[in-house]
C-alpha cells in the first residue's frame, strides 16, 4: 500500500450505488499469492467465469455477512461487492479515464504528497447543490472534474481542492471569508 495507489470508485447506475476498489500489484506473479490469501482467509471461495471469459473469485467473509468479487489478472486487483461493477469495468465498451482529457489535465496538475485524492465528476454537484450555487461557483461543464487532496499530519489535517472549471467567482467568495476556529480539538486527547 505504500508503493501502489489504491483507487476507490463510487459508481452509480440507475437506483444502485456501489464501490469498486482497484490497485496495481507490484509484480504480476503476485496473483497466485492473492488467490492463496483469498482461499485461506475467506469462506466459500469460488471461481466464476464472466461473459467476456475473464475469471472472478467469489468469496464470503468469515462471518458470512458479506460477499465480495475479486478480479486478479495482468497485475491488476479489483474488489467489489457487485459482480456487475467488475464486469462493467472490464468491458471493452467502457471508456477508460486515460482517454478523458479533463481528468488527465486535473490529475497532472495535482501533486503526489497527499494521503488520498478524491476525484468527483462535476455532474455530481447537481445532487449536492442547488442550481444557483452551482452557477455561483462557476461550474459550467458536467464533463469536467474536481479533485480534493487529503493530507494528515501529526498536528493537522489539510484539504486542498482543484476544480477544472472557471472558478474565479468561487475564489472571490472565499477571499473575503473569515477563518473559522476549529473547536473539536479542545475535546480530543492531547496526543490524538
Amino acid at each position: 500500500f505504500k508503493t501502489n495507489r489504491v483507487y476507490i470508485a463510487g459508481i452509480e447506475t440507475g437506483d444502485n450505488t456501489g464501490a469498486l476498489f482497484a490497485m496495481n500489484l507490484s509484480q504480476p506473479n503476485q496473483e497466485d499469492d492473492v488467490v492463496e490469501f483469498l482461499n485461506r482467509h475467506f469462506a466459500n471461495f469460488e471461481n466464476i467465469s464472466l461473459a467476456n471469459g475473464e475469471q472472478v473469485h467469489k468469496v464470503t467473509t468469515q462471518n458470512k455477512n458479506t460477499t465480495l468479487f475479486v478480479y486478479c489478472s495482468s497485475g491488476v486487483l479489483m474488489i467489489s461487492r457487485q459482480q456487475a461493477l467488475i464486469e462493467r469495468s472490464l468491458s471493452k465498451d467502457n471508456k477508460p479515464l486515460t482517454s478523458d482529457k479533463h481528468f488527465l489535465e486535473l490529475e497532472e496538475d495535482g501533486g503526489d504528497n497527499m494521503d488520498a485524492r478524491i476525484y468527483m465528476r462535476n455532474s455530481f454537484y447537481a445532487k449536492l447543490l442547488t442550481a444557483e450555487v452551482i452557477n455561483e461557483f462557476g461550474i459550467r461543464s458536467h464533463q469536467e472534474w474536481t479533485a480534493l487532496d487529503f493530507i494528515s499530519l501529526p498536528n493537522e489535517i489539510r484539504l486542498n481542492g482543484f476544480i477544472d472549471a472557471d472558478s474565479s467567482r468561487l475564489l472571490q467568495a472565499l477571499k473575503i471569508q473569515e477563518p473559522v476556529e476549529i473547536t473539536f480539538t479542545h475535546f480530543a486527547l492531547k496526543n490524538t
